[in-house]
């Protein structure tokens, strides 16, 4: 499966109107890790994360992948629940210049073993076990149909055999023999990322998500809402779909911080907002009900 390419005089007439710009999602992380380097980034039920640490973990993580051996374009499928590790996981692809194709990980497996198919990747990240699924054996009883598929990486604190942990790639020791990444990062106007439709209208399509697209919707949530680096973002919506886009995409351009609730439960979200100082707050009309 090849990413689609947009052509030099297209991306050319984008530049001169000023909808795109020349930086992708970790080239503005390392911006903000520069310029506010200790203030919190990322939060999630597990993690806290500045700048500095978001960019050291996914530079680690793209450092990993490449040692892997896996090729530029191949495909990874990230298969997560909302966590801070999908972030991490995103960029890393992107500096590495590995096609990530982030799936909901509420998918049925049938629905899973139709897109893998198509997509066959060289990687996955999945948690071990969530919401009573167990997604490792899902994938190891299936390896036949996916030949390209070498790496099952664990998000976690358990990884089973034959696996590899997701936390053990993003360690520092991960960042050492660092190897040259430039030739490798995607460039904002290519496609490093691949998302889906939900599937309600049938098997869940692919969708192409070039950074450049993203980031311009991005900066117009951020002119719309008046958005700043004192904002912070509560993501509980899921997290590949457009409600997604401030915490993805205007997060980086600002430099303010994102808080990421596994799944919506409106107690628990009051709590978020309370404690965090939740300033934007994404939902979708179900959740505008609860």
């Amino acid at each position: 499966m090849k990413p689609a390419r947009y052509t030099d005089s297209y991306i050319e007439e984008n530049f001169k109107k000023g909808y795109w710009r020349r930086e992708g999602i970790f080239q503005l992380w390392e911006v903000n890790a520069r310029r506010i380097p200790q203030k919190n980034a990322l939060i999630d039920a597990c993690l806290r994360l500045t700048w500095q640490d978001m960019v050291k973990k996914a530079n680690s993580l793209a450092n990993s992948l490449i040692k892997m051996g896996i090729a530029p374009d191949a495909p990874l499928v990230l298969l997560l629940p909302n966590c801070a590790e999908t972030f991490l996981v995103r960029a890393a692809c992107e500096k590495a210049g590995i096609l990530c194709v982030h799936l909901p990980p509420t998918f049925r497996f049938h629905e899973l073993e139709k897109i893998l198919t198509q997509v066959q990747p060289a990687a996955t990240v999945t948690p071990w076990l969530w919401n009573k699924l167990d997604f490792v054996s899902f994938l190891q009883e299936r390896l036949s149909n996916f030949p390209a598929l070498k790496y099952l990486i664990v998000s976690g604190k358990e990884s089973p055999s034959g696996t590899i942990p997701l936390d053990s790639l993003m360690s520092p020791e991960a960042a050492s023999g660092e190897i040259s990444q430039e030739n490798r990062i995607h460039k904002p106007w290519e496609v490093s990322l691949i998302t889906s439709t939900t599937g309600s209208t049938g098997l869940p399509k692919l969708v192409e998500n070039p950074a450049c697209a993203r980031l311009k919707c991005g900066e117009e949530f951020r002119i719309g809402f008046e958005i700043k680096e004192n904002d912070a973002v509560l993501l509980s919506v899921a997290g590949v779909g457009g409600g997604a886009i401030m915490a993805y995409y205007t997060s980086p351009l600002t430099g303010c911080k994102v808080v990421v609730q596994e799944r919506f439960e409106p107690e628990e979200s009051l709590h978020i907002i309370e404690k965090e100082r939740i300033t934007v707050l994404p939902v979708v009309p179900t959740q505008a009900i609860r």
